[in-house]
């Protein structure tokens, strides 16, 4: 038996419904064609609406200029102004524009921001002197760590004054080049206080 369409109004055969339970006849009300159309459209605007509201959640707020004027702003902005770094007053051509501030304008002259700026900069190339300057002195002190660790494994532990073995600790004695201060041999820490020379370089090292 057919049935009628509620949707679209046409009269067509059972095949052409979707069955549902909870009506008389067990079919549904709109047929295939319309029920197929009515859930394209329903799930395209639920994509587009979680779209628009994922797109408002991420985007970043802009900054809007407090002065809104359809005037030019040779009409509302000042003549002269007064720089906040150094308290003179300039004219507006010393300053830079700033659209946020109230006159539109920066409330220090360009000389204060150029000053400013150079010694903003030279504390940033201080700072990194200093960090490159504690890098190769860190990375001499490891050298020399290093070196006098090698020298201790070539002589077996053995002090090159009495060849007695004696333990590893920071701080050994050390005997250096005259001209070149390079560390060639190690002693004990007894012989350190007989061998020439080695007390004054104790109290270098201290």
């Amino acid at each position: 038996m057919d049935k009628r369409c509620t949707k679209c109004g046409e009269t067509k055969t059972p095949g052409e419904f979707f069955t549902d339970r909870h009506t008389r006849d067990g079919l549904h009300t709109h047929c295939r064609t319309c029920r197929t159309a009515a859930r394209r459209a329903y799930y395209q605007g639920m994509a587009e609406r979680r779209l628009a509201e994922r797109k408002a959640r991420t985007a970043k707020p802009k900054l809007k200029p407090r002065w809104r004027s359809s005037q030019e702003p040779e009409a509302w902005r000042p003549k002269t102004k007064r720089c906040s770094k150094c308290n003179t007053m300039k004219s507006a051509d010393d300053f830079h524009q700033d659209n946020n501030a109230g006159d539109g304008l920066n409330p220090r002259c360009r000389a204060c921001v150029s000053t400013a700026g150079k010694l903003h900069r030279q504390e940033i190339r201080k700072r990194r002197e200093a960090v490159r300057e504690a890098r190769v002195e860190a990375d001499r002190l490891e050298a020399r760590r290093q070196h006098v660790v090698d020298l201790y494994l070539a002589q077996h532990g053995k002090c090159v004054w009495c060849l007695k073995h004696f333990p590893y600790v920071e701080g050994l004695g050390m005997l250096q080049g005259g001209c070149t201060g390079k560390i060639w041999a190690l002693i004990c820490p007894a012989c350190e206080r007989d061998v020439p020379g080695t007390n004054k370089m104790r109290q270098n090292r201290e």
